[in-house]
Parts: structure tokens; sequence; C-alpha cells
């Protein structure tokens, strides 16, 4: 039985993880935003531990929840691209490795 192997479906691209200096620029940018704006709004005393949680515990939960599904997402998509490239023997196709075939389209995403 003849076998077209132009059929074959190429590698799956490898995205490339998020970068960290622009999650760090993330972090800044959220911290002095909720910052200033506690600090605009907040009406009584500003100690304590409400005050403080809201100005600087609520930024790095957001930030914190925000990086964790990017890098839940990073995952999936590694995992997904590294069964795409394993064939049925268990063995890369065409001598990929994980590191291999990186897609470089990605820098715009965080």
């Amino acid at each position: 039985m003849p076998v077209d192997l132009n059929a074959i479906p190429p590698l799956a691209p490898l995205i490339r993880r998020p970068q960290t200096k622009r999650w760090l620029t993330f972090l800044g940018a959220i911290l002095l935003a909720e910052s200033a704006s506690t600090l605009w709004r907040w009406e009584s005393e500003r100690f304590g531990f409400i005050f403080w949680s809201t100005a600087l515990g609520f930024p790095k939960a957001i930030w914190g929840l925000c990086f964790s599904l990017r890098r839940f997402s990073y995952q999936c998509d590694q995992v997904w691209a590294a069964a795409w490239n394993i064939n049925d023997a268990g063995e890369w196709v065409a001598g990929a490795t994980p590191g291999d075939n990186v897609d470089k389209s990605q820098d715009a995403l965080l």
C-alpha cells in the first residue's frame, strides 16, 4: 500500500515561555496604579492591615492570578505540541526535541 509522505503534518511549533522582564514590568505597573488609586481614594487614616493589604496585597494577588493563568496556558500549549510531535512508538518525530522548533511569532504575548 503506497504512502503519501506529503500528507504527514508538520511538527507543531513550541510556544516561547513567558518573558520575565515583561511580567515584572506588569507587576510594577499594577503596584503603582493600585497604590496610587488606594492613596487617592482612601478616606480614613493610612495605617493598619486593611490599608496595606489594599495598597499592596490586592495588586500582588491580581498579578499572581494573571501570571498563573498565563503560565497554565503556556504549559498546556507545551504539552499539546509535545504530544503532537511524538509518533505512536513514543519517539520524537524527525529528531525533534522539546527545545526545538520554537515559534518566534509569539513575541507580542506577555
